[in-house]
C-alpha cells in the first residue's frame, strides 16, 4: 500500500454525501441520540394508549324521505300553499341544531360531568376501560376491591349547583348500601344520602354561600369507590356535545332527489353516554318533524278552509249565470262546430288541471334536467297552445253561441276548481289528524363493546413513523451543525495542512479495542505487533519517514525529536495512532521514548507488564526517579513512560511547569524520538500546554464521521495560539467502502482489506 505526504494511504476518494446513504451513515454515528428519540416516542405512545380515557362512538342510522305535501299547487292562485320540501343537508343542520341538541341535553343530563376515579395506578385505568359497558361489577383484580375494575355507574337525577360554582369538581364516595358522600373540590364534606333520596345542601363561594341540591338514581360501584361531578353551563355543554357529533349523508343524486341515508354519531368515554346521547337526539329530530309537518298540514288547512266558500260561491253564481242564459234563450242550435268546440275547451281545462297536478308532484322528485320534467313542462305548454287555439276559434261563432261556450267553459272551470280544493281539504283533514314522520330510523344506536379511540395499532405506527421522523431529523440537525468530516478530501477545505496519513478502520483494530475494555487489569499488545499487516498498521507504515521529513526540514538538526499527537477531542484514537507510530518508529533502529500524556484518563500504561510502576504524574511531582519510571518494551527499542497511577487533580499545571520541560530536555539526549500522547485540546487545556513546552512537532489526530469541522479549525486556532508547529493531519477510522472505493492492492491473490 502506498502512501506520501499529502495523499491518503489508500488513494483519492471522492466525498459521497447526499442522498439515502448519507443519511443512513448520520444515523449509524449517532445511533445513540436515534435510539433515544426514537424510544422516547415509541414510550410516549405506548403511556398514551395505557393512560388515555378511552372513548366510544355510538352512531345511528335515518333516512330521509323527500315527500311532497298536498297536491295543490295547480290551485295556488286561490290557496297560495306550498308544498313541503325536505333536504338531506338541511335536515343534518336540523339534526344539530341548538334546539334539538339542547332538548337531548336537558333530557339526558348530559350538562352534568361523571368520572370514575380510584383506578389502579398506572394500569388500572386501562383494565376498567376494558369493561366499561358491563352491566355488572368486574371481579377485582387480586382481590383489590378498593379500585375500580370497570362497570361502575353513577347517574344523578337531580345535581343543581350555584353559577358560581359551574365547572367545578365535586367528589362522591360511595359506602355500603347505597350510600353516598358528597364533597366539594377543597375536601368538605357538604350532604350525605342513598341512592333515589333528594338531599340538599350549601356551597361555599367566593361570592359567599349558596344552595344546590342532588339526588342520585343509579349508583353501582363498590364502597370506598370515588366518583367525580361537574356541571356545566349550557352553552358550554352544547359546544362540547357538538364537537363530538357528526353527521353525514349519502344517497344524493344532483338530477334525481331522492330518499337519502343520514348517520349520526356522537363520541363519549362511556359506552351508556355516547348511546343514550345518540337515542334521545333522534328521537327529539323524529318529534321535531311530525310537529312540523302537522303544523304545515294545519296552515294548508286553514287557509284552504278559508278560500273554499269563495270557490264555492263563484262556482254557483256560474252554474246560475250558464242556467240563466240557457232559460233565457231556452233553446240553443248549436251547430256541430260549436259542440265540438264546448267539448273540446272543457276536455282541455281537465287536463291542464291534471297535468298541473302531476307536475307538482313530479317536481318534488325529479329536478330541472330530468327528462320527466322537461316533458311535462312541454305537455303544459302544448295544452295552454291548444286553448288558446279554441278560444280563438268561438270568434267565429255567433254571439249567442259565444256566449254559451263562455258560460258553460266558466262553470266547468269553476266547478272543478272547487272540487279539487275541497279534495285537498278532505286530503289535509286526514294529515293533520294523522301526521307520519318524514324520517325513518333504520338503526337505532347501540352501546359499543369496544373502544373507538385510542386505537392501539394507529397510535402504534404513528409513534413508530413520528420517533423515525423525529429521531432522523434530530441526527441530521445534529450532523449539519457539527459539519463531521467523512472523507480525507474534506480536510482540504478546512486547513492547508498536509494529511501525513488515512487510517482504515479494520476488524482486527475494532477488535481489540472490545477486547482491551473487557480486560482493564490485563495488559494489551499494540496492533502492530498482533497484526502487522492489519490495514490500519499499513497506513501507519510510511508516517515515520514523513515525520523524519517535517522535522530535517525545520533547521534545527537532531534537537528535534519530541513529537505530539492530539485530537479535538476524545474518541478519535489518537492512543492508537501514537503509540503504533511509536513501535514502528522503534523498528527503524530508532529509540524511541512513548510518554503517556493523557494523566487524566492515560490508558498507554497497559502497554506495560508491570502497570503498578510510577509514571509522569510522580515524576512531576518529584515522588519518584525518571529512570524508575520508564519501562522499556522487550525485545524492541521502545521504552514507555505510563501517566502514573496516582493521577493528580492538576495535571495541567505540572505540564506547563519548569520541570516537565526540564524532563524533556533531558529525554532529548536519551532517545532518538519522543512520542507524546496528549490529551484533547477542546475540552482541556493539557495538550496546549505540553505543545507550548518546547514540542518540535504536533500532529492532530481527527476521525471520520466523528470529527467536526469546527472542532478542527478550533483546535488548530487553540496550537496555533502557542506558537505550536502542527505539521500535519492523520484522518483515522475511514471505511473507504462505506463510499464505494476499494483498495485494489492485494497479496498472495486475496484482498487485504
Amino acid at each position: 500500500m502506498s502512501s506520501f505526504i499529502g495523499q491518503s494511504a489508500v488513494g483519492v476518494i471522492p466525498a459521497q454525501n447526499d442522498g439515502l446513504t448519507g443519511l443512513w451513515r448520520n444515523i449509524a454515528r449517532h445511533k445513540l441520540l436515534f435510539a433515544a428519540i426514537f424510544g422516547t416516542c415509541c414510550l410516549v405512545g405506548g403511556l398514551y394508549i395505557l393512560l388515555a380515557t378511552p372513548q366510544y362512538r355510538a352512531d345511528a342510522l335515518l333516512r330521509v324521505q323527500i315527500k311532497p305535501g298536498a297536491s295543490v299547487s295547480a290551485l295556488s292562485d286561490v290557496s297560495g300553499t306550498t308544498s313541503a320540501d325536505q333536504s338531506a343537508d338541511d335536515e343534518t343542520d336540523v339534526l344539530t341544531s341548538r334546539t334539538i341538541v339542547g332538548e337531548a341535553i336537558a333530557q339526558t343530563g348530559a350538562d352534568i360531568t361523571v368520572q370514575t376515579e380510584s383506578h389502579f395506578p398506572l394500569i388500572g385505568r386501562y383494565l376498567a376501560s376494558r369493561h366499561a359497558a358491563d352491566t355488572v361489577l368486574s371481579r377485582p383484580f387480586l382481590g383489590l376491591s378498593g379500585y375500580a375494575w370497570g362497570g361502575e355507574q353513577l347517574k344523578p337525577g337531580i345535581f343543581e349547583v350555584p353559577g358560581a360554582a359551574l365547572g367545578d369538581k365535586f367528589r362522591v364516595v360511595t359506602g355500603e348500601a347505597g350510600s353516598w358522600t358528597l364533597f366539594d373540590k377543597d375536601g368538605h364534606q357538604l350532604a350525605r344520602g342513598h341512592v333515589g333520596e333528594t338531599v340538599a345542601f350549601q356551597v361555599v363561594t367566593d361570592e359567599g354561600s349558596a344552595p344546590g341540591q342532588l339526588r342520585i338514581d343509579v349508583l353501582r360501584a363498590r364502597p370506598g369507590v370515588e366518583f367525580t361531578l361537574s356541571k356545566a353551563s349550557m352553552q358550554t355543554t352544547y359546544e362540547n356535545v357538538s364537537n363530538q357529533l357528526k353527521t353525514s349523508v349519502s344517497g344524493q343524486n344532483s338530477s334525481v332527489r331522492d330518499s337519502s341515508m343520514m348517520r349520526l354519531s356522537y363520541q363519549s368515554n362511556s359506552p351508556l353516554t355516547a348511546q343514550l346521547m345518540v337515542n334521545t337526539i333522534v328521537q327529539a329530530f323524529v318529534k321535531r318533524n311530525v310537529d312540523d309537518r302537522a303544523n304545515q298540514a294545519r296552515l294548508k288547512l286553514e287557509t284552504l278552509r278559508a278560500r273554499l266558500p269563495q270557490l264555492q260561491d263563484e262556482m254557483h253564481r256560474a252554474e246560475d249565470r250558464f242556467s240563466d242564459f240557457r232559460t233565457q234563450h231556452q233553446a240553443i242550435d248549436m251547430e256541430q262546430q260549436g259542440s265540438a268546440l264546448i267539448s273540446n275547451m272543457n276536455a282541455l281545462a281537465e287536463k291542464q288541471r291534471a297535468l298541473r297536478l302531476e307536475f307538482d308532484d313530479k317536481r318534488q322528485t325529479f329536478g330541472p334536467d330530468s327528462p320527466v320534467y322537461r316533458g311535462l313542462v312541454q305537455q303544459l305548454d302544448q295544452v295552454k297552445q291548444d286553448i288558446q287555439q279554441n278560444t280563438e276559434a268561438t270568434k267565429n261563432l255567433p254571439a249567442t253561441q259565444r256566449e254559451y261556450v263562455r258560460l258553460s267553459t266558466d262553470a266547468t272551470i269553476n266547478k272543478q276548481l272547487y272540487t279539487g280544493v275541497l279534495a285537498n281539504v278532505q286530503q289535509l283533514e286526514v294529515a293533520a289528524a294523522s301526521t307520519a314522520s318524514g324520517v325513518s330510523i333504520m338503526d337505532w344506536a347501540i352501546a359499543s363493546e369496544k373502544p373507538s379511540w385510542p386505537r392501539k395499532t394507529i397510535i402504534l405506527l404513528g409513534s413508530i413513523l413520528g420517533g423515525l421522523f423525529a429521531s432522523t431529523l434530530a441526527v441530521h440537525l445534529v450532523s449539519l451543525n457539527r459539519k463531521e468530516l467523512r472523507t480525507p478530501q474534506e480536510m482540504n477545505t478546512i486547513s492547508d495542512l498536509p494529511r501525513l496519513a488515512v487510517v482504515a478502520r479494520s476488524k482486527a483494530q475494532l477488535r481489540g479495542v472490545a477486547e482491551s475494555r473487557g480486560r482493564l487489569a490485563e495488559p494489551v499488545k499494540l496492533l502492530a505487533v498482533s497484526s502487522p499487516g492489519d490495514p490500519s498498521v499499513e497506513a501507519l507504515r510510511a508516517l515515520p519517514s514523513s515525520v523524519r521529513t517535517l522535522l530535517s526540514g525545520s533547521g534545527s538538526g537532531l534537537k528535534n525529536k519530541v513529537i505530539l499527537f492530539t485530537g479535538p477531542t476524545q474518541g478519535v484514537g489518537k492512543s492508537f495512532v501514537s503509540s503504533n507510530f511509536a513501535y514502528l518508529l522503534s523498528q527503524t533502529e530508532a529509540s524511541v521514548l512513548l510518554i503517556d500524556g493523557d494523566m487524566r484518563q492515560g490508558k498507554l500504561s497497559r502497554l506495560r507488564a508491570d502497570q503498578d510502576r510510577p509514571g509522569l504524574a510522580e515524576v512531576l511531582k518529584g515522588t519518584a526517579e525518571l529512570d524508575d519510571a520508564i519501562v522499556r518494551t522487550e525485545g524492541t527499542r521502545l521504552s514507555i513512560l505510563g501517566a502514573g497511577e496516582a493521577y493528580p487533580s492538576n495535571p495541567a499545571e505540572l505540564l506547563s511547569s519548569p520541570g516537565f520541560r526540564d524532563m524533556l530536555n533531558r529525554l532529548r539526549d536519551r532517545f532518538d524520538y519522543v512520542v507524546i500522547d496528549s490529551p484533547p485540546v477542546l475540552p482541556v487545556s493539557d495538550a496546549v500546554s505540553i505543545a507550548a513546552q518546547g514540542c518540535d512537532l504536533v500532529l492532530l489526530v481527527s476521525r471520520a464521521d466523528y470529527t467536526g469541522s469546527r472542532q478542527v479549525e478550533e483546535a488548530l486556532q487553540r496550537l496555533a495560539n502557542v506558537g505550536a508547529n502542527v505539521g500535519g493531519h492523520i484522518f483515522n477510522g475511514f471505511l473507504p467502502s462505506r463510499y464505494g472505493e476499494r483498495d485494489d492492492y492485494t497479496l498472495n491473490g486475496a484482498r487485504r482489506y
